[in-house]
């Protein structure tokens, strides 16, 4: 337990003598080797040198309370954020820096949380003093119970009561368009991904489940639970497969939830989900609905444009061009995309059999996306239907691409559209077969030309592909001026990339560049494909349209520098290869190996002269015949060791 020092026994007195307000302003942290807990505490003893301390805190003014008249109680909170340090002893401080009371703990530990490595610790420590008078000469009057709590029964209640929210927002169950849904994939059965919530408890399953041991006929369950993990607590959910389950309370006292996602018979899956055709947030969803209501309301029977009979699959003509001309106009983004080929096309079209020009007296060009790679066809001027003379690689993507899954199309459009009259809300419903659908609706004006096995943007002179630009029938324009734009342009059978900066409307641009592919050759005047050189072509020195890698610069090239040692040179500087090193001999036709082996010819060896123990020079020969591309033979006038250099290839 703490005890008060000699020095804060003086400092209680002057203050009561001197009716002036005793201030505890701070706790002190040491840790101090060698002490002993259990011991008592030394009253006349000082603060710990300021190596031993590891941390103090400053007592906020909350964090005092008295428990009676005679008794106060301070209180440091040390969160996650602190550490890492240990201590085993602690004491308070006045704001005169008097050391006032003193505490001895077994040796404690606080950690720093740094997910993922370690999970920190929470410490709270007190320490009460008492002595006559003590609430009156602090001036604490803050009752020490109303902060002195427990906030694991608190914490406990806010989830609760966010769950409640939830479910009085949501109700027992509601899933998300086709989230959870049951399917069956092969002989399996699986639950979809996607989100609900279940009593209130949000659910996110971000990739397909496969329900092992399913057999029919059988009910699919989802069970949820909202339990503690570590410091946090998280919605956990798991599926199972049976007749009936109900909610339960598990043997820690959790409560779990559960509700039936679908009945698997012999017949096929009757899906129980209570759903809702939520794609966005709950305010556009319920906006959207109230909108449509409101419009069906008003029984207009004519109608000018999409909107006015409520046509959300069609893409709308936002920048209507003279003359046949059209824009595929996106706000922040546009996409051309297809399942097998997306093309963009210049005075050509596929009108299901062949491809056809539409004016057979200019050249055409096609840029498509087949099998993960970029593609140019070329042909010049001629009749239809087309025979493409030349077909050219633009780009290699490895021959792999991503797909993201086509969210399911569950309207609520559709939903209110059918209570209503006979209007209806899609092309199809007032049989128009002269727009283009739009398959894959995207937030915020953004659109998607999605065709199914091609998709095309073909015109007769030139065919764009743009970003934050367009074309009002006059000039260029940019959706945004503070952004930079760029279009690539196909026209006059070639295809160009025309850039420009963030600026003022109209847009001048200020540069264009044509597009390479594997057609064009890279040459010391013009920008091209190159290929890599092969080491044959890097010895010959002849060709000047490959490139050489740093890799195939250093081939061939070693060196070791020490007593024994060489250099090597590459094979496109000739392959020359020098070795040095000192021969020891005690006794004639001694076998030297060089430090490594000439890979073709030693062309000369050298060997210096020695010294005997008496320091007259020595003299080393090679024996006749033995020099090869590994070493040589020693034949000397005396012990000692003998200097040499190697030449070869």
């Amino acid at each position: 337990m703490a005890r008060i020092t000699f020095a804060g026994e003086s400092l209680i007195a002057q203050k009561q003598g001197a009716k002036e307000v005793l201030q505890i302003t701070r706790f002190i942290y040491a840790n101090v080797p060698g002490l002993d807990p259990n011991t008592p505490v030394d009253r006349a003893a000082t603060k710990p040198p300021a190596s031993q301390i590891v941390h103090s805190y400053d007592i906020p003014a909350g964090n005092s309370g008295y428990v009676n008249p005679n008794q106060v109680v301070y209180s440091s909170m040390l969160g996650s954020d602190i550490g890492d340090f240990d201590w085993n002893w602690m004491g308070l401080e006045s704001a005169e820096g008097v050391l006032f009371a003193v505490a001895y703990l077994p040796l404690q530990q606080k950690r720093r949380n740094i997910p993922p490595l370690q999970i920190g610790n929470n410490v709270t420590r007190n320490i009460l003093v008492e002595y006559s008078g003590a609430q009156e000469l602090t001036g604490i009057t803050i009752d020490a119970s109303t902060w002195q709590h427990d906030f694991t029964v608190r914490l406990k209640g806010i989830d609760e009561r966010e769950r409640l929210s939830n479910r009085d927002v949501y109700g027992r169950a509601c899933f998300f368009g086709d989230g959870l849904q049951v399917e069956k994939v092969g002989t399996d059965y699986k639950v979809k991904p996607g989100l609900a919530y279940i009593e209130g408890i949000r659910i996110h399953n971000p990739s397909s489940v496969t329900i092992p041991g399913t057999t029919v006929p059988t009910t699919i369950w989802i069970d949820v639970v909202l339990e503690r993990k570590l410091n946090d607590v998280v919605a956990r959910y798991s599926f199972t497969n049976g007749v009936t389950k109900n909610d339960y309370t598990d043997n820690l006292g959790t409560r779990h939830y559960c509700i039936a996602l679908a009945e698997v018979t012999t017949q096929g899956i009757h899906d129980r989900r209570p759903v809702e055709a939520i794609t966005s947030s709950l305010v556009e969803h319920f906006a959207s609905r109230t909108w449509v209501n409101s419009e069906m309301d008003k029984k207009a029977d004519i109608g000018t444009t999409l909107s006015s009979y409520g046509i959300t699959d069609a893409l709308p003509n936002l920048n209507p061009l003279p003359s046949g001309s059209y824009d595929l106009h996106g706000a922040d983004y546009a996409f051309v995309s297809a399942k097998v080929e997306p093309h963009l096309c210049q005075n050509c079209y596929w009108n299901g059999i062949n491809w056809l020009r539409h004016d057979i007296t200019k050249p055409a060009v096609v840029l498509f996306a087949s099998a993960g790679t970029l593609l140019v066809r070329r042909v010049e001027a001629g009749a239809n239907p087309i025979a493409w003379t030349a077909t050219y690689e633009v780009r290699d993507s490895s021959n792999t691409y991503s797909s993201a899954d086509i969210d399911q199309l569950l309207s609520t459009v559709n939903k209110a559209i059918s209570k209503k009259v006979d209007k209806a809300t899609s092309l199809s419903g007032y049989g128009i077969t002269d727009a283009l659908p739009n398959l894959n609706p995207l937030p915020g004006g953004s659109y998607d030309l999605h065709g199914a096995n091609y998709a095309f943007v073909s015109a007769q002179l030139e065919s764009h592909l743009c970003q934050n630009c367009y074309w009002n029938g006059t000039q260029w324009m940019r959706h945004d001026t503070t952004r930079p734009a760029v279009a690539l342009v196909a026209g006059n059978g070639g295809l160009r990339v025309q850039h420009v900066p963030p600026g003022p409307n109209p847009i001048v641009f200020s540069s264009a560049a044509q597009v390479v592919d594997t057609e064009r050759r890279a040459t010391t005047q013009s920008a091209g494909i190159a290929p890599i050189a092969t080491l044959e072509q890097l010895d010959a020195g002849v060709d000047d349209s490959v490139i050489v890698p740093p890799q195939k610069l250093r081939w061939g090239f070693s060196i070791s520098l020490s007593a024994n040692g060489y250099i090597a040179f590459p094979r496109w500087l000739g392959g020359l290869v020098v070795q040095w090193g000192n021969a020891y001999i005690s006794e004639n036709n001694t076998q030297f190996l060089f430090p490594i082996a000439f890979p073709n010819n030693c062309f000369v060896l050298n060997v210096g002269t020695g010294e005997n123990t008496t320091g007259a020079a020595e003299v080393m020969n090679i024996k006749p015949g033995s020099l090869s591309k590994t070493g040589f033979i020693g034949l000397a006038t005396a012990t000692s060791t003998y200097p040499y250099i190697a030449i070869g290839h």
